[in-house]
């Protein structure tokens, strides 16, 4: 029995593995972080707070 005709099917498996990951990440990034809105303060207030 060879190995050898096992590989590209493992290959591509791995491959949509990766791709079905990145997805994911991709997918909770936008739910959750909400790209293009920001929290944070603008420079100005955070060196002189008081104005």
């Amino acid at each position: 029995m060879s190995t050898d005709s096992n590989a590209p099917r493992r290959m591509y498996a791995f491959v949509a593995a990766m791709f079905a990951a990145g997805i994911v990440i991709a997918g909770a990034y936008v739910v959750m972080a909400k790209p293009g809105e920001s929290a944070d303060k603008p420079v100005s207030d955070v060196v002189n707070p008081n104005g």
